[in-house]
């Protein structure tokens, strides 16, 4: 999401077994500035937000 809340991308929609996982953003197309991102499975749900300077 942007800083506007607006979904830019969704990286993974799909089930997922019990398990270590990691997921790459190409941000390359992205502008500078802040983004979340927002990890979700069951009953946890976080937001985090990251940086991206050109």
């Amino acid at each position: 999401f942007n800083i506007a809340g607006q979904l830019i991308e969704t990286l993974v929609k799909e089930y997922k077994d019990s398990g270590l996982y990691s997921v790459e953003w190409n941000a390359s197309g992205a502008s500078s500035g802040i983004y979340f991102y927002r990890m979700k499975t069951g009953n946890f749900l976080d937001v985090k937000k990251c940086l991206k300077l050109k």
